[in-house]
């Protein structure tokens, strides 16, 4: 904004209050408030977008060091802006409570259904793109607190040793015919068998493993009571198992397991999405007849040709039914792979008996809510925007110009997806904030009112059934007892990550949540890992994009390039807390408060991220002006 703009607004005055109550002098003074708010807003863009020229002044002249400082400064003029946007916001409501009305009320984070009335098939998807939630294409690790869904349907792994004389009841399907060429009624598929062969050869021998009760029907799920949630009603999946329980709306049967088959020409990663829009509906009609939401899990399994693939779909805390893989494409054709979908099936077939056994313990059904409710994003839900625009899974129809971007943002998906199993499995897994799936249609009004992609995390800031030990802050901690515990915590963990050859590359203190355990420990949970990657050996390089993007930074050119070692951008952090902690202890010999100590203190008085970070970068330029960065390297080449 030029500063003629500026000026024009200052000559235009305050708003005028409301015709008709002209002399309040409450309504007098809420209109002063916002026309000062307006014109701090205006101010504030306008010093952001001088911030942004001198960032491009200090580009075009190479001038390193001046770079570093524009970007900081910049990160701060942002921060402003959107404090002064919220302020100017809050002071509109105020003078025109009309439109407060009109803005707060509909202002609920929902996934956006493309419609109603669309039917849940693979057809559909390809022309139209994947509908609801999505999930990684094979399981790595479960989000959920305790694993619930694991411990609900995921098996032990198969010892190597099992005897071949176990043979696996699925091998009586005769699944080497599926791809065979000798039959007519393949000649308008190319010579691949239909769905409708593969579900007569392989669909028998499933039902084998029904559990105890279990009822499969092939009917519409609007006649078993099921509501539009994702994909309509009058979808018919190509199984439901579940059970006749009296009183059920519909025709009395309850739906409480999805099972989808294909010809052999598709694949399970096609057949999927479709079962977990289905799966989504029958999730939310559980709920709706009084399962409590973290018990109503369902399983899914979608069989293509010879291959079989095992997943679930659960409720993420009241609403938002997600889906999860549990299983790669497993060959049932072959004797392990039978080995493998045998243990799936039967504990599934476990998980359904526990369902039947909740199902006859209700007395009393819920109050019925509309089905679209499901649909909205709970409080204890933080969802990040605009990380997800590819076909990360399935055939998605993304816009997407850039081939090149397009790919690098698909090799970014699969990396991160691996280092979250790899952490997974290791110590540091209680440390770790894992995503709980993604959607490609959301709606996040204020600040995103459009339609965007976002990343489903657990809110940590807030205690619910996807956060059970309670609130962590992302404030960094006051006081050298706090930092002392918060810094070993941090040190601890970071160890563990690189002890399986994670390297986190951005551990700012606003990506460290931490909470007083009743121990009197610190307890970390860490987030944002964009840019976490494997070391490719023991001293391994950084990928090239992430050194282009550091490569400005304190960590990079006062630390990484002295070792050349990656995992040092992790351990140049931890430097920077433990140069806090001498500081500290110096305080207590001197009158005055150590410049690091005022730093470190404003870093966990910020208002948010971009503040804190932004005071952060600078306590790092004092570090290394001092030079610890140096005596850390020195330790670290010791």
């Amino acid at each position: 904004m030029r500063l003629g703009e500026i000026t024009k607004l200052r000559n235009l005055g305050p708003p005028r209050p409301a015709a008709e109550d002209p002399d309040d002098p409450s309504r007098r003074d809420s209109a002063m408030r916002l026309y000062h708010a307006r014109l701090r807003l205006a101010e504030a863009r306008s010093s952001a977008c001088q911030a942004s020229l001198t960032v491009y002044d200090a580009r075009v002249t190479g001038n390193r060091d001046l770079l570093g400082e524009c970007v900081a400064a910049v990160t701060a003029a942002r921060s402003k802006v959107d404090a002064c946007e919220r302020e100017e916001r809050a002071a509109s409501e105020a003078v025109f409570p009309c439109l407060a009305v009109a803005v707060v009320t509909p202002q609920r984070r929902v996934v956006l259904a493309s419609d109603v009335n669309r039917s849940a098939s693979d057809s559909t998807g390809v022309k139209k793109g994947i509908d609801g939630p999505g999930t990684f294409p094979t399981f790595l690790f479960d989000p959920t607190p305790g694993a619930r869904v694991a411990a609900a349907l995921l098996p032990c792994p198969l010892p190597p040793d099992t005897p071949d004389a176990v043979v696996p009841l699925l091998l009586d399907a005769d699944t080497a015919k599926l791809n065979m060429l000798a039959t007519a009624e393949t000649a308008a598929t190319s010579g691949a068998m239909p769905a409708h062969t593969v579900q007569h050869v392989v669909g028998k021998v499933l039902e084998k493993y029904r559990a105890l009760g279990e009822v499969f029907v092939n009917t519409t799920m609007a006649q078993c009571g099921v509501k539009s949630v994702i994909a309509s009603s009058d979808s018919r999946p190509d199984v439901m198992g579940g059970f006749t329980v009296d009183g059920a709306p519909g025709n009395g049967f309850v739906p409480c397991r999805i099972r989808e088959f294909k010809g052999s020409s598709s694949s399970c990663q096609v057949a999927l999405p479709q079962a977990f829009t289905e799966a989504a509906n029958v999730c939310a009609h559980l709920v709706q007849l009084g399962v409590r939401a973290e018990q109503a899990i369902v399983p899914v399994d979608v069989v293509a040709g010879g291959m079989i693939q095992f997943a679930a779909c659960f409720m993420a805390d009241g609403t938002l039914p997600l889906p999860l893989v549990l299983s790669e494409p497993l060959n049932i054709g072959s004797l392990r792979g039978a080995r493998v979908a045998e243990r799936y099936l039967l504990k599934a077939k476990s998980h359904m008996e526990s369902l039947m056994q909740l199902l006859l313990l209700i007395t009393t059904p819920p109050a019925p809510v509309p089905a679209e409710r499901f649909l909205l994003i709970p409080d204890s839900v933080f969802v990040k925007p605009g990380c997800i625009n590819i076909d990360t899974f399935g055939p998605v129809k993304v816009k997407e110009p850039d081939p090149y971007k397009a790919e690098k943002l698909r090799a970014w998906i699969v990396n991160m997806h691996h280092i979250f199993g790899c952490l997974y499995e290791s110590e540091a897994r209680v440390n770790v904030c894992f995503p709980l799936g993604f959607c490609l249609r959301v709606l996040l009004p204020p600040y995103h009112p459009e339609s965007c992609t976002g990343m489903f995390f657990p809110d940590l800031t807030k205690s619910s059934n996807l956060n059970p030990l309670g609130k962590y802050t992302m404030q960094a901690p006051i006081g050298r007892s706090l930092l002392f515990k918060f810094t070993a915590a941090l040190r601890t963990f970071v160890a563990a990550i690189h002890s399986v050859n994670v390297v986190h590359g951005d551990l700012y203190p606003s990506n460290i949540f931490w909470r007083l355990a009743g121990d009197g420990d610190v307890h970390i949970r860490v987030i944002d890992w964009d840019t976490a990657f494997f070391l490719r050996h023991e001293k391994g390089d950084v990928p090239s994009q992430l050194a282009e993007l550091w490569r400005h930074s304190y960590k990079w050119s006062a630390q990484y390039q002295r070792s050349h070692d990656a995992r040092d951008l992790d351990n140049f952090m931890v430097g920077v807390l433990e140069y806090v902690l001498t500081e500290y202890d110096r305080a207590a010999l001197q009158e005055q408060l150590p410049e690091a100590v005022r730093l470190w203190e404003d870093v966990a008085r910020a208002q948010d991220p971009s503040a804190s970070n932004a005071v952060f970068k600078r306590l790092q330029g004092l570090y290394v002006s001092t030079g610890g960065a140096v005596s850390f390297a020195r330790l670290s080449i010791a």
